[in-house]
């Protein structure tokens, strides 16, 4: 039986993840050391970077993901199914810039679609909510940050970015 290596089992991971992950989310969910995952991470990004492969691993704030080298997004894109509809990514945006925002006014924003928006956003983990009178509190995670590739420290530096960007 073929011995399996830890770097194929972490490149299989982040290529099947999806969204970036930290270094301690691998080790915990596959039970590899933390340098270990470390380590595997780093050879992966030279093995990469050595056969000048279109994929690479990246670092985005402290998780790392697999995505498409730059210069191969325009080739790829028509074969890439939308992760999210962008009519979601829309309501994404209007939290992420009018956050703290109550959902009742997302709602007036969007329509009543909003409220499957927002059930799928807090299922990736990309907003959380909290109760605030008869509606809901809704703010961005870390991992909304993340999921989008976003190197901003606070909601302000956000709110900045998505001012200059949208």
């Amino acid at each position: 039986m073929m011995e399996i290596s830890t770097e194929r089992i972490i490149e299989g991971i982040l290529f099947a993840a999806g969204s970036p992950l930290s270094v301690k989310e691998i080790a915990d969910g596959t039970g590899i050391a933390a340098a270990d995952v470390r380590k595997a991470i780093k050879n992966l990004i030279k093995e990469y970077d050595e056969r000048r492969s279109a994929l690479e691993i990246v670092k985005t704030g402290s998780a790392y993901s697999m995505q498409v080298r730059e210069e191969y997004i325009e080739a790829v894109i028509p074969f890439s199914p939308a992760e999210m509809s962008k009519r979601v990514i829309k309501t994404a945006t209007l939290i992420a810039y009018h956050q703290p925002i109550l959902q009742s006014r997302i709602v007036e924003m969007v329509g009543t679609s909003a409220y499957q928006h927002i059930r799928e956003l807090r299922q990736r983990g990309l907003i959380k909510v909290r109760p605030s009178g008869r509606s809901l509190e809704l703010t961005t995670t870390k991992r909304f940050l993340d999921y989008f590739g976003l190197d901003v420290k606070n909601t302000d530096e956000l709110k900045a970015w998505l001012k200059e960007n949208m």
